[in-house]
């Protein structure tokens, strides 16, 4: 069969632009795996973790969790010890890059304590009488729902046995655990892993309590 040159060139043409128009997209497509892959190599997948708290086994693990649409958590010890803002500052979103959001009852914010050696500490309202939420997050990204390996925090100045309640939960919204205070003065608490969520309570306290030196790992 015979083609006229012209055409054969249009033909040509033709088929390097539809050549030119799929490699982009199939570059594109493979992008993702690619990120997942340079951030888990080299070791890097020792210093990431899991959402919910959980470490990997090799490379391979970390980038098969990844491309299966799973966070990456940079893993790390952080330490606050509420002085890092000025006396009568709400405390929300200042600690999120930290890897936690606070909330609560009337409103959490940085208060002097006179009774408590490490002042400035977290009070959960006027009078230190409220709730104080912690909510767990991604360093590197905020928007993130995380759990931490460990938390270990101070509570106080407590006035009588069992007057600060505190409840712990799971990234799922399960309650892990929920204890009463047992000590008088300041007590110091050390929490397990597979924490997301921590709800402090000190409405029973005969003068409330609030928070200090905050310390978790993810």
């Amino acid at each position: 069969m015979f083609y006229h040159p012209l055409l054969r060139l249009a033909v040509v043409a033709a088929s390097l632009s539809v050549m030119v128009g799929v490699a982009p997209a199939i570059a594109a497509a493979g992008g993702g795996n690619s990120d997942a892959a340079k951030a888990c190599q080299k070791d890097g997948w020792q210093t990431l973790i899991r959402q919910d708290g959980t470490r990997f086994k090799n490379t391979g693990d970390c980038v098969s969790y990844k491309a299966q649409g799973g966070a990456l958590i940079p893993a790390g010890h952080h330490f606050i010890t509420f002085g890092e803002f000025p006396v009568g500052t709400l405390v929300t979103t200042q600690y999120a890059s930290d890897g936690v959001i606070f909330s609560g009852t009337p409103g959490p914010f940085i208060s002097q304590d006179a009774a408590n050696p490490t002042s400035p500490v977290l009070s959960p309202g006027v009078g230190f009488s409220g709730t104080i939420e912690m909510e767990f997050v991604s360093p590197a990204d905020v928007t993130t729902p995380a759990s931490v390996s460990s938390v270990e925090f101070d509570v106080g100045f407590l006035n009588n046995l069992g007057g600060v309640t505190i409840s712990t939960y799971d990234i799922a919204g399960n309650q892990i655990a929920s204890f009463a205070t047992n000590q008088l003065g300041i007590q110091h608490i050390i929490l397990g892993g597979g924490i997301h969520r921590i709800r402090v309570v000190t409405t029973s306290d005969l003068a409330g309590a609030a928070i200090d030196n905050l310390g978790f790992s993810f």
